[in-house]
């Protein structure tokens, strides 16, 4: 039967049969842009602000519950938010690490389709993240093998004007990253040559492989995809039709990312100690007509460590001590003991005013390792609970072993760094804006 459907068709009873069958996906799906293209897109692919492109003649060769698989595989892609954790890694090795990481979870509801090469579905990578997989693939720059004995690669290329893929391993569909959208709007650096005003033409698209309508693909009018993740998730749990291999996911996907301040504001909440007195009633209680002790919280020290090596800007710096004033003028019962970092540690500031911080001296310029402090705190067993780490990451970080047990490490990463780079071991990470 569905042999005699065109490949929009096929889409459109996709979509339809997901909506009573798997509401969660087919909520998503309803909220994707599809659009048919011939010219750049071999199987399909898709932009981080929520545009699917399909090339019909590889939906012809699906079935409709096969068509599923596919609009499960895009729309993850987005609400993963994988176009936008590439970072500086190997373009070929991510892409297949993405497609592994989500065939695992997508596999367990919808029919893998059998024209895609089943090694992109492997069950030695299940339960892990994008970033978990790409460590263990080798490197592409690093094989020396016959493409026709590689345990990832079935030896067939295809065609090169389909763009960055270099093996079929790697060619389930085309991932736009946000950088590529830059570029397509003139963004990048360099000119297209076929561009009037240099600001990305049609031959500059296809230098970069991507379909013309990218260079009109506005991140403003995307569809806000946290939200429609979130109610998605709300209305699978209300019916319980939760899909079988996003439970491990769901925190991550729907919890909104915190500053730093706030992921240090509820740690404080928690850890600062406090004393009752009846010696200062509690206002509030008084005016309610009744006597309650007030609450004295005591002091917190944090240790803050400043990365001064030479990749650090002077640019970067004052952000990183801008931070650092910031959070005094915050919590009033912060104490900092301030360190700078490059190979090795400074001597220890405490800081407590404005003033301490106008007169202390960053030191460095060197190398870069983030390991010193971790040792400091574990072989002295300091009484240190958070560590905050302000630095580009571009750095040697700590084996999870040589991270102290019970101490909270935030990392601040500056504009230009690479949050990437951070062990995914250590939990509290955000970057500067």
């Amino acid at each position: 039967m569905t042999g005699n459907m065109s490949p929009e068709d096929k889409i459109i009873e996709a979509r339809v049969k997901a909506l009573s069958k798997m509401p969660f996906y087919g909520s998503l799906f309803l909220h994707l842009r599809i659009k048919e293209n011939t010219t750049c897109i071999p199987t399909a692919g898709v932009t981080p602000y929520g545009t699917m492109y399909y090339n019909p003649k590889f939906i012809e060769q699906l079935s409709v519950e096969e068509v599923q698989f596919v609009l499960a595989h895009e729309v993850l892609h987005i609400c993963l938010l994988h176009l936008e954790r590439f970072g500086n890694r190997n373009r070929t090795k991510c892409n297949i690490a993405a497609d592994l990481a989500i065939n695992n979870i997508i596999s367990k509801d919808f029919k893998f389709p059998a024209i895609i090469d089943k090694r992109l579905m492997d069950k030695k990578y299940e339960n892990m993240s994008m970033e978990e997989i790409y460590d263990k693939l080798p490197h592409p720059e690093e094989c020396k093998m016959d493409c026709s004995k590689c345990p990832i690669n079935n030896g067939k290329a295809i065609p090169s004007e389909y763009g960055q893929y270099k093996c079929k391993y790697g060619s389930f569909d085309k991932h736009i990253t946000k950088e590529d959208m830059d570029k397509a709007q003139g963004k990048g650096s360099g000119k297209d040559k076929d561009s009037k005003d240099g600001k990305g033409g049609n031959g500059e698209l296809r230098d970069l492989g991507l379909p013309d309508e990218v260079k009109d693909e506005l991140e403003k009018n995307a569809p806000n995809w946290r939200k429609i993740m979130n109610d998605s998730l709300e209305v699978a749990k209300r019916i319980g039709n939760m899909p079988a291999g996003l439970e491990r996911l769901v925190e991550d996907l729907v919890e909104p990312q915190l500053s730093w301040k706030e992921i240090l504001a509820q740690f404080i909440t928690r850890s600062i100690p406090f004393n009752f007195h009846w010696r200062k009633p509690s206002r509030k209680s008084i005016s309610a007509g009744f006597y309650m002790p007030s609450v004295q919280k005591e002091e917190i020290d944090v240790c803050m460590v400043v990365d001064t090596s030479g990749s650090m800007s002077d640019i970067e710096l004052r952000e990183c001590m801008s931070e650092v004033l910031g959070l005094l003028r915050t919590f009033e019962q912060v104490k900092i003991t301030l360190f700078s970092c490059d190979t090795q540690l400074s001597e220890a500031s405490k800081i407590s005013s404005e003033y301490d911080i106008q007169t202390t001296r960053l030191v460095g310029g060197g190398g870069t390792t983030y390991r010193p402090i971790f040792k400091l705190i574990k072989e002295h067993e300091l009484d240190t609970k958070v560590l905050i780490y302000l630095g580009d990451m571009y750095a040697e970080f700590p084996s999870q072993s040589e991270v102290p047990v019970g101490l909270t490490t935030i990392f601040i990463v500056t504009k230009s760094g690479d949050i990437n780079a951070i062990p995914d071991f250590f939990k509290y990470k955000v970057q500067l804006k």
